[in-house]
């Protein structure tokens, strides 16, 4: 996915990609499957070796795709990506010494990402996320100190 998204950062000489993974999750399940768990341990360790992290922020989607624009989707859905994003923070936490992670619940209309009123992200960075998330999707961006991709 790195590679996919270099083109869009080629315009600024100083920003280095973004590094994202997509993880997939199975269908009404809200714990990371075992194969994804591995990809995203092996994910962190890669994008660790690369360089030093600054920030992971963390986009959760539920098993629904986000309805037209200004429409919630139910509470039960908004929870299940909540439970989902907890899950992926522990582990994302354990294996990179970060004070915080943000987790964005793509599920939920108040969510600044939702509503493309977010101002710690790129547009980029806004565009990657939204491009590779969806229903059953999380991702996982990775910056690193020094990248300046606004």
């Amino acid at each position: 996915m790195t590679f996919l998204f270099s083109a869009l950062l080629a315009q600024s000489v100083q920003a280095r990609p973004l590094e994202i993974l997509v993880v997939t999750y199975n269908k009404e399940v809200v714990p990371i499957p075992p194969t994804e768990q591995t990809r995203l341990v092996d994910f962190l360790g890669n994008a660790a070796a690369k360089g030093d992290i600054d920030q992971i922020e963390i986009a959760v989607w539920s098993d629904k795709n986000f309805p037209a624009k200004n429409t919630a989707l139910p509470k039960t859905d908004q929870d299940f990506a909540e439970d989902r994003g907890e899950m992926l923070q522990d582990p994302v936490e354990d294996n990179v010494d970060l004070a915080d992670v943000d987790v964005f619940n793509m599920a939920d209309i108040t969510n600044p990402l939702v509503r493309e009123d977010d101002t710690t992200l790129s547009k980029q960075e806004i565009l990657a996320i939204k491009t590779s998330g969806g229903p059953r999707k999380a991702v996982v961006l990775v910056k690193f100190r020094g990248d300046d991709t606004r």
